[in-house]
């Protein structure tokens, strides 16, 4: 490497070891968060750029460790000795469920996703996830999306009826995101 490049990473190493002195907390963050995506984006140029192979796994990775970051933070912040470690533990199950259901699932029986649209109708909410659950047998309902939906299929009881609990469970009302129905997990108190 030549010396005049060998100064600029120096400089530039030198440069982010000193930012969190005048930085503050919001620096500090901000640097992290880039940092992250640079080596996200170094994956995807060594996948893409240097092998050639279009292939955006590590998105879906990235993305589960993610959300799993969104869903195992409490409201007033986590620490990263321990979120950390599950997130990356979430995305390693991801993973392995993955490679299970490209070798022809669990005991024969692959992952479908099966989506349906009920137009945010309560009535038509129920009918498709009967529907669902008869045609499919599904081992779980997957983000159940609006308000008067999620309250429609809790009032009528189908979820006990059909012995298929949801999970993710988004509901706008906050009497709806609390803790109390067996059958519906979903992030309370957000």
């Amino acid at each position: 490497m030549e010396r005049g490049k060998l100064w600029f990473v120096g400089a530039v190493f030198a440069a982010l070891a000193l930012w969190p002195l005048p930085a503050g907390s919001y620096g500090i963050d901000l640097v992290t968060k880039i940092m992250v995506y640079a080596i996200f984006a170094l994956s995807l140029e060594l996948l893409v750029g240097g092998a050639g192979l279009v292939c955006f796994g590590p998105a879906a990775f990235f993305g589960v460790g993610a959300y799993a970051a969104v869903l195992l933070s409490p409201a007033e912040g986590a620490s990263i000795s321990w979120l950390l470690p599950a997130c990356v533990a979430a995305a390693a199950l991801y993973a392995l469920a993955d490679g299970v259901d490209a070798r022809g699932g669990l005991f024969g029986a692959r992952i479908r996703f099966v989506g349906e649209d009920d137009r945010y109708k309560p009535e038509e909410t129920l009918r498709l996830l009967e529907t669902v659950a008869r045609r499919d047998r599904p081992l779980a309902f997957v983000n159940l999306l609006g308000s008067a939906d999620v309250a429609a299929v809790l009032k009528d009881g189908l979820l006990d009826r059909l012995a298929v609990p949801a999970i993710g469970v988004t509901p706008g009302a906050q009497n709806l995101r609390r803790p109390g129905q067996p059958l519906a997990v979903s992030r309370a108190g957000r």
